[in-house]
């Protein structure tokens, strides 16, 4: 039954807020704040990339961000349109090779 709904969830495109540009690997973005701006390149987007456990959790999928400053963030996919939070901006597209959250990554909390 769980693989059905992730079936469903890579079968539509997941996009900015926005609703009409689609999220690839290796976007340039940033992720707006109230003091400070972190700019970053998507490293990760469900159906997409391989299945990594903490990413694709508990019936949510998230979107993953390499930070310029090293950090890697990950930014909740609404399980019902599809789009992620608007406070992550799309700059352009990335055709510089990424390094892609692996399904064995895991990641600190």
């Amino acid at each position: 039954m769980q693989e059905n709904k992730m079936e469903s969830k890579s079968e539509s495109k997941i996009c900015y807020s926005d609703g009409k540009t689609e999220i690839c690997l290796g976007d340039h973005v940033v992720k707006k704040g109230f003091f400070k701006n972190r700019f970053g390149r998507i490293n990760y987007v469900p159906g997409n990339s391989k299945p990594n456990a903490e990413m694709d959790f508990n019936g949510l999928t998230y979107v993953g961000i390499d930070l310029e400053s090293g950090e890697i963030i990950a930014t909740l996919v609404d399980p019902k349109t599809f789009l992620i939070g608007k406070q992550i901006y799309f700059i352009k597209r990335g055709l510089e090779p990424i390094k892609e959250i692996q399904p064995d990554d895991e990641f600190e909390g």
